[in-house]
């Protein structure tokens, strides 16, 4: 008795291939795109918010910084077109300009314009500090005695007031003007803190 092992296939049992391949293989493709324009539309017709998430890119998160977040990265961008400062003046200058109103990219070209980020600048015409607040033209606002503008952190409140002061009652440009004063230079000046602050 022979047994025949049925899995195995003699040649008589495979199927003839066809007789014409040409259209064998036409009729695979219509077949093959009757399917994909089938499917396509469908495909293309999927929302991003329908795409499960296992397959969908990640999107990172839009960051809302703090004003005083913000004012500090102005000011540190200033400083560094300027060549000076820190971020411990960076943070002075966005904590006090937030407190003013006044943008802190302003504040910050006004220090860098006015003194180069020196906090022991004096000028030859009785400006002091980081701000060259001229002590003749404030005494009667604040007191010097009591109010020491060598000292950083007091410049820079100091200059932010009067600058914020100025701002409020002539708009930014005039503003600025008036902060350094009614001189023949005080265009140019405004321009170069302007143009600093990237106004």
């Amino acid at each position: 008795m022979s047994q025949e092992n049925p899995t195995l296939l003699s040649r008589s049992d495979v199927p003839p291939a066809p007789k014409n391949e040409k259209a064998y293989v036409v009729g695979l493709l219509l077949c093959i795109l009757a399917i994909g324009a089938f499917i396509l539309p469908r495909l293309l017709a999927v929302q991003p918010n329908e795409i499960p998430a296992a397959i969908r890119t990640p999107v990172a998160p839009e960051i809302q910084y703090s004003p005083l977040r913000t004012g500090i990265f102005d000011a540190g961008r200033v400083f560094g077109r300027a060549g000076c400062g820190d971020y411990a003046l960076a943070e002075k200058v966005a904590r006090y300009a937030a407190r003013e109103g006044v943008p802190a990219r302003v504040l910050a070209a006004v220090i860098a314009v006015e003194s180069h980020c020196n906090p022991l600048a004096v000028s030859n015409k009785g400006a002091l500090g980081l701000t060259q607040v001229r002590v003749s033209t404030w005494r009667a606002e604040y007191d010097f005695a009591r109010v020491n503008l060598l000292d950083p952190d007091t410049s820079v409140r100091v200059g932010a007031e009067i600058l914020g002061r100025e701002i409020r009652a002539h708009g930014l440009r005039d503003g600025v003007r008036r902060y350094n004063g009614s001189g023949p230079d005080a265009e140019a000046y405004t321009e170069r803190v302007l143009a600093l602050a990237g106004n």
